[in-house]
């Protein structure tokens, strides 16, 4: 009696596209692909939830949602809005939990570029909600910088902006205190500047439009 074959030569039988079992080899193809598809999409499932179960945290508990979202690996085989909403979330619980000031330069920058992320997402997809959001976090990164602050106001305005025709009287006293802020202090340097011969423009930015609709809220009893 002739022994069995080994197992491997059987197996790269079966794999040889020529071979009167290659049909095997199409079923093992569609197997894994099936499996791979199956473990793509439970990933993106829990990625959403774990993103979910952070923004829920994120007004009380914010170290509880950076202890979720900081471990989280995500790249460019998510889907751009789960990239959108990480990048925003993490920027948020790393602003909220001061750890955007308080390790170093190198921090800082890279949460610049990665508000940046949903920034642009949110830009492309007509998003408001995010975006003004969005934008708030990229005004109140670039701010901390004496030099970069007039960069802060662009974003802010943008974020105000929406924040005011969406009638959000939360965010609009949030994204008002530090715009103003900002203003002022630009309106300051601006003075300081024409004095010394210096002309810095500001025109372009859309103060007067935002003042006159600050200046236009009807504020009730119950906010005062």
């Amino acid at each position: 009696m002739e022994p069995n074959p080994p197992k491997i030569i059987i197996f790269a039988l079966i794999m040889e596209p020529k071979h009167p079992l290659s049909p095997l080899f199409l079923l093992l193809s569609a197997a894994v692909s099936l499996l791979m598809l199956s473990a793509a999409c439970g990933r993106s499932s829990q990625l959403r939830d774990t993103l979910q179960r952070a923004e829920n945290l994120m007004e009380e508990h914010p170290d509880s949602a950076y202890a979720l979202l900081a471990p989280l690996r995500v790249d460019t085989n998510d889907t751009p809005e789960d990239q959108a909403l990480h990048a925003l979330l993490l920027t948020q619980a790393m602003h909220k939990t001061y750890r955007i000031w308080r390790d170093s330069v190198e921090n800082i920058a890279f949460s610049d570029s990665l508000i940046r992320i949903a920034v642009d997402h949110y830009e492309k997809n007509n998003n408001d909600a995010r975006l003004m959001v969005s934008y708030y976090y990229q005004g109140e990164i670039e701010a901390p910088s004496d030099s970069n602050f007039l960069h802060a106001i662009v974003p802010l305005s943008r974020s105000l902006e929406i924040v005011l025709d969406r009638k959000d009287n939360y965010w609009i006293a949030r994204n008002s205190i530090p715009w103003l802020m900002y203003i002022s202090k630009a309106v300051h340097l601006e003075m300081q500047r024409k004095l010394r011969g210096c002309r810095w423009n500001i025109s372009r930015l859309p103060i007067e439009r935002i003042l006159t609709r600050l200046a236009s809220l009807s504020v009730s009893p119950t906010c005062l």
